[in-house]
């Protein structure tokens, strides 16, 4: 009984570090996409200033 208890706990941690770590992983690369979006549309701006 008292294994099963721990198995529980052990569980629920690993699912809690688990999503954790999904939510910040799932974050960052949102967040580099909107970073290479923000850099495209400056590069493809400055360079029509350039050849305008």
């Amino acid at each position: 009984m008292k294994n099963q208890k721990m198995e529980m706990i052990y569980n629920r941690e690993f699912q809690t570090l688990y999503d954790k770590s999904k939510k910040r992983i799932d974050s960052a690369r949102n967040n580099m996409g909107q970073m290479a979006n923000a850099i495209t549309v400056l590069t493809n701006f400055l360079l029509g200033r350039l050849y305008c």
